[in-house]
């Protein structure tokens, strides 16, 4: 019900979903993947208000999910995948490095789909680009590579790869 309501979009819908996940979350022998389920929910949730404590909390919520021991890996890979485009959101160069270890760690994990892979070299990429640290020019290109040399990624994010390689090759001329 709480994915009903925070899809509908109306006024009151976004508390009456916060209210349906907050009482899944609280269940107390509730399976670890109903609850990572209805953390990520809740994050993102929070995260649609766009006001910074309620980004605070998203945050908080996905790094739950990410330390619970008994979530599955898809679970972790994509809180992981989400807090990092929220700290890639933020302009504090902190932010942007948390959001590229986010990322690597998606991009790293064995067990995940493709297309959350691809999606989390997309966005290293981009945090690449957007710190611009010695090297760091060259790691996005070397990201967009990866992407598309993919051969299961979506074929319009390997097209947006080869347009933000060919940006950042330009801007390191």
């Amino acid at each position: 019900r709480g994915v009903a309501y925070s899809s509908r979009g109306q006024e009151g819908d976004v508390e009456r979903a916060i209210a349906d996940y907050c009482a899944v979350i609280d269940m107390p022998d509730v399976p670890a993947e109903l609850r990572a389920e209805a953390l990520y929910n809740r994050g993102i949730t929070y995260e649609k208000r766009e006001q910074p404590t309620n980004v605070a909390q998203a945050i908080a919520d996905l790094s739950a999910i990410i330390k619970m021991p008994n979530s599955s890996a898809e679970h972790r890979a994509r809180a992981r995948y989400s807090r990092g485009v929220m700290y890639g959101e933020r302009e504090e160069e902190e932010d942007v490095d948390r959001a590229i270890a986010d990322f690597s760690v998606v991009i790293g994990m064995l067990d995940i789909p493709v297309e959350l892979r691809a999606q989390a070299l997309h966005n290293r990429g981009v945090a690449y680009s957007k710190r611009g640290h010695d090297g760091d020019g060259e790691r996005a290109i070397a990201d967009f590579n990866a992407i598309i040399e993919m051969p299961d990624a979506l074929s319009s994010l390997q097209d947006d790869a080869r347009r933000l390689r060919g940006n950042e090759q330009k801007r390191l001329v």
